[in-house]
């Protein structure tokens, strides 16, 4: 599944996607996981 596919499910762009949820390796650079499951360390 890439971004567009979701941005096409949710009737939006790709730049709307984008601007809630950042490429990963701007977001993995802050510390915050995109893994709802994730375990605290």
């Amino acid at each position: 599944m890439t971004v567009a596919d979701v941005a096409e499910a949710a009737d939006v762009s790709v730049n709307t996607v984008y601007n809630y949820f950042p490429p990963r390796r701007t977001s993995s650079s802050t510390g915050w996981t995109a893994s709802p499951c994730a375990s605290p360390a």
